[in-house]
């Protein structure tokens, strides 16, 4: 039996085999999830007087962003249930 040469559809790679199938997401879908993805912590450039003051923002903007992802969490529970019961 010969070889059989593939090549890759994205990156133009010469495969003299391939095991298995491989898939991939679209791209759309990527760059949406990354698009949606918040940390809370306002844009720019921050300069602190210590390692302390920065950890303290950062700590504040993580669980203000644990605190809006539970309490919408929450809703979406109550949501839920209310459509269940109808």
């Amino acid at each position: 039996a010969g070889n059989v040469i593939c090549y890759g559809a994205t990156t133009g790679e010469v495969f003299l085999r391939v095991v298995g199938r491989r898939t991939q997401a679209p791209v759309g879908e990527a760059l949406a999830a990354m698009a949606r993805y918040e940390t809370r912590a306002p844009k720019g450039i921050f300069r602190y007087q210590s390692h302390a003051a920065m950890d303290a923002d950062r700590l504040r903007w993580t669980v203000a962003a644990m605190k809006d992802r539970a309490d919408a969490a929450v809703i979406r529970a109550a949501l839920e249930s209310i459509e269940r019961g109808r």
